[in-house]
């Protein structure tokens, strides 16, 4: 037969296994991501094409940009005051955040300084034909609050290990000696 020492352990634990598995279910902390772009597109020899974002201090943006059938298009990324001074070049002398000249495939994480608009500028000023490229970005904005998740998990430990004890020491309490008849 349980005592009620038990019971209230058992009941602390399945409590705290309910709070710690809602925790885990409901507030774990989670990647803020959007898509910025993902685009497949011909660059035309002699022609460049440019991509606008608007993006917020302390982002990251991630992603990928690849040629299929060549390699003469160059990737740029640049501010709004750079991409407006930019012209045709190979390898770009203008001023850029980055230059991946000439690259198959790229893969990029950059982090971004301050807010503003940026551009992706696809270059193919210099190229012999017509290249088929595709750029896919996004941008990593960090992850909501996790406070509210420590905490949750926190209380859920704690009970479980409460309940745990509890039921322990409820079974192994002092019990009455049984009465003999006589």
């Amino acid at each position: 037969m349980m005592n009620n020492t038990s019971l209230l352990g058992i009941v602390l634990l399945v409590v705290g296994l309910i709070v710690l598995g809602t925790g885990v279910a409901f507030f774990a902390p989670t990647q803020n991501t959007v898509n910025l772009v993902s685009t497949s597109r011909v660059i035309a020899t002699g022609d460049n094409q440019a991509v606008g974002v608007t993006l917020s201090a302390g982002g990251i943006v991630t992603g990928t940009f690849s040629q299929t059938n060549g390699s003469s298009v160059n990737l740029y990324f640049m501010t709004a005051a750079q991409q407006q001074v930019f012209g045709n070049c190979v390898p770009c002398d203008s001023p850029s955040i980055v230059n991946a000249s000439s690259q198959a495939n790229y893969k990029f994480s950059w982090t971004i300084n301050s807010t503003g608009t940026y551009y992706f500028v696809m270059d193919n000023s210099y190229g012999a034909s017509n290249v088929a490229v595709s750029l896919a970005a996004q941008n990593n904005l960090g992850s909501t609050s996790s406070t509210p998740y420590y905490a949750v998990l926190s209380i859920g430990v704690v009970l479980i290990v409460l309940g745990v004890a509890v039921a322990v020491l409820g079974t192994r309490a002092k019990r009455p000696p049984p009465v003999r008849s006589g």
